[in-house]
């Protein structure tokens, strides 16, 4: 009976094992390619290209002045938070009121830091009346010392 099994196996299932044979010899390629830190440009995908060109284009595009749709409501207070927590050193204070200056990386720390939550971004359907978010654990000296240590070490503040 094994030997009918075995007789079956290698006679009846030629064309997985030469697949399976045929696979090893691509992951072998692909590994030593990685050992050897040898870069690839992938594979060509049309759709994933499609979303990509739709979505990253514009969004890279408009980034650096998305901050026009920042805009500090009447409940803003002057505290400078928003200007102390921006990683990108984009936001200062004048005459008390935050102020962007076209160098936004839209990565929302200043909205969300922000504790009388007056700073708003009105793009889509905006952020007022819509909650915030920040790890409980990271506080406004975190996000300034992460800031002077950081690649906008010395930006305008």
């Amino acid at each position: 009976m094994q030997a009918l099994m075995l007789s079956h196996s290698h006679t009846g299932n030629t064309r997985g094992v030469a697949e399976r044979v045929r696979a090893a010899a691509r992951l072998e390629t692909i590994a030593g390619a990685i050992a050897g830190g040898t870069t690839a440009p992938p594979s060509f995908a049309p759709v994933s290209g499609l979303v990509k060109t739709l979505t990253c284009g514009p969004f890279i595009r408009n980034v650096r002045s998305g901050d026009r749709n920042f805009t500090a409501s009447g409940a803003c207070t002057g505290c400078g938070t928003c200007a102390q927590v921006c990683p990108a050193g984009n936001v200062t204070l004048e005459g008390g009121r935050p102020l962007w200056h076209h160098r936004c990386e839209l990565c929302c720390t200043c909205l969300h830091f922000c504790p009388t939550e007056a700073i708003q971004l009105h793009i889509g359907l905006g952020t007022e009346g819509r909650g915030r978010y920040r790890h409980p654990d990271l506080t406004v000296a975190d996000m300034a010392a992460q800031r002077r240590e950081g690649p906008y070490h010395g930006s305008v503040m």
